[in-house]
């Protein structure tokens, strides 16, 4: 029976907007403990090694407030966040019967967990990039210990995922910090999608937030990430895009510069200030960016043409770099020694 269904698309956090990415592109998908509630990243892995369930215990119930004044219901480092009313010291809402609607309401989560059937084709979603989890963020802790995708603990994820009983899944990791997701690309996992989404303002606060910024920034990430998953699996791709490329028909150039100890992320400059970010190399093609209006978000290469959101196509130039390079000569002014961008 789970041969012939289709895959199945499951969110694992941490923000709730994971949930609206799948629900954008990606039918069918099926709501899961993580899809409209947030935790830490050692919870994450509690729960999928069967040590705690996602169902809140109102004696264990502490209140967490962010910065930014927003308060909400948070067990044992589980945020409830969208369970009992607006987000206001004054406006919370655990009296009953509400507080046993929402517990209701997770018995049954967790009983549809349970259920999935762990020999099915699932593609599990899993960031760190929407900017409100800085506020969920212990004193003391940076934002890494408490929500960092690393290669180390992404495979402890596979591992748990594992345990959990899941045999046929493929795990899309999308990634704040663009040298965790070079170390995890660079093991060349067939199991794992990993892409670097960078909010520039995840270091402090602002009046938006990442995937609400606008209905077009929404979109494109949810056609980037709809893109990345088709062409992970795709046998025809060229192995290197390096090079410079122009843009049809307004002749704009790029430059794909290699990055990462085995080149399999190219940074994508235009006039040397980097918009975007490409991977190659064994598991296909799809790419990533920075947030910003002048983005460009690869998803696909057809008959030699890179192609990116919002209809563009850009053409290979005559000047190509070599197929390998030993080292980065000529770094770019946005690339470090080590080959790592900076922030932006």
């Amino acid at each position: 029976m789970s041969n012939i269904l289709p895959p199945l698309y499951l969110s694992l956090g941490f923000p709730c907007q994971i949930q609206y990415i799948i629900q954008s592109f990606a039918p069918p998908f099926g709501r899961t403990p993580f899809s409209f509630s947030g935790c830490r990243r050692d919870v994450l892995l509690d729960f999928l090694y069967r040590k705690r369930d996602c169902i809140p215990d109102p004696k264990k119930f502490i209140f967490h407030q962010q910065p930014k004044g927003d308060i909400g219901v948070c067990d044992r480092n589980w945020f409830y966040w969208h369970d009992f009313g607006d987000n206001h010291p004054q406006k919370l809402n655990l009296k009953k019967p509400n507080l046993d609607i929402v517990i209701e309401k997770y018995r049954h989560i967790q009983k549809k967990w349970d259920l999935i059937d762990r020999d099915r084709k699932i593609y599990f979603f899993i960031g760190n990039s929407h900017i409100d989890f800085i506020g969920f963020v212990k004193p003391g802790e940076t934002y890494r210990g408490a929500f960092g995708l690393d290669a180390e603990y992404v495979f402890e994820l596979k591992e748990a995922l594992k345990f959990n009983g899941f045999t046929n899944f493929k795990l899309i990791v999308q990634n704040r910090y663009l040298e965790d997701s070079i170390a995890i690309s660079e093991k060349n996992d067939p199991d794992v999608i990993d892409f670097y989404f960078h909010e520039t303002r995840l270091d402090g606060w602002s009046k938006g937030y990442f995937f609400n910024v606008s209905y077009f920034h929404h979109a494109m990430c949810a056609e980037f990430t709809c893109n990345a998953v088709k062409n992970f699996e795709r046998t025809d791709l060229p192995e290197n895009l390096f090079g410079v490329y122009t843009e049809k028909p307004s002749g704009k150039k790029i430059h794909i510069r290699p990055v990462g100890e085995n080149f399999t992320r190219g940074l994508i400059e235009r006039d040397g200030v980097a918009i975007g970010m490409l991977r190659t190399g064994i598991n296909g093609f799809f790419g990533a960016f920075n947030l910003s209006e002048d983005a460009l978000c690869p998803t696909g290469y057809e008959n030699g043409e890179l192609l990116f959101t919002g209809g563009h196509r850009y053409v290979p130039a005559k000047m190509r770099l070599p197929d390998r390079l030993p080292t980065l000569e000529t770094p770019s002014p946005a690339v470090k020694k080590t080959g790592n961008a900076k922030r932006c």
